[in-house]
Formats: structure tokens, sequence, C-alpha cells
């Protein structure tokens, strides 16, 4: 555990092999995050009405990326490329992730608007012929 914490480990530009179980643990993750955004585009799909759909249009976006820049840091990690495979390639995803999500769930306080709005709709939709 020592290593991790040290600086040298995250910004070598040299870093040594990737060991096999980080790797598979890597290209789960990007496996699982594509899962996701499927799964995401069939609920989102099924549910058009919804209130929370509009967050959900922005969650699929994000496992996309996410899968893409897995698959990518995987394939340079496991073709042991010097600069490419660097460990803070991984900082920066991660950061990006937090701010992505951050974004993401601040929209969360705007579902109770988006609920009274959508009722106002069907109260305006209703008198309409």
């Amino acid at each position: 555990m020592g290593n991790i914490l040290s600086l040298s480990f995250w910004f070598r530009l040299n870093p040594a092999r990737m060991a096999q179980g980080m790797l598979k643990v890597i290209i789960v993750g990007a496996a699982l995050s594509a899962a996701a955004a499927i799964v995401f585009r069939i609920w989102r799909r099924k549910n058009k009405g919804a209130a929370y759909n509009f967050i959900l249009r922005k969650f699929e976006p994000f496992f996309w990326v996410n899968a893409v820049i897995a698959a990518v840091l995987w394939f340079f990690c496991y073709e042991a490329a010097s600069f490419f495979s660097s460990r803070f390639w991984f900082l920066f995803w991660a950061a990006g992730m937090i701010v992505w999500l951050v974004f993401i769930f601040k929209d969360f306080s705007k579902i109770s608007e988006m609920k009274e709005k959508m009722k106002k709709e069907e109260e305006f939709k209703r008198y309409i012929p």
C-alpha cells in the first residue's frame, strides 16, 4: 500500500506493467459501464413521459464515455505504452467522473419542478380538442 501512496507511483512516465488482475477489473468495469448505458437507454425509452427522464438522458452518455475511456486505458496498459499507460491518466479520469456526477446530481433537485410542469401541461392538454 505504501507504493500507491507515493507520488512516483502516480506520476512516473515509465510505469511498471499493471497486474493482470487489475487489467481484468478495468475491462470488466468498461463492460459494466456499457451495459449500464444500454439499460438506461431501454429504461428511458420505456418510460417516455416520466419526470426523471431528463436525468436518465444525462446518465447514458456518462456511462458510454466512461466505457470508452476505460477501454482505451486498458489497451494502453495492456500494450505497456510508456506515456499513455501512466497512472495519472486514471486520476484525471476519476476526477472527470466525479465532476460530471456532481453536475448530474445537481439536477435531482429539478425533479419536483418537472413534475409540477408536467401536471400543468396535462391539465392544459385536457381542455384542448
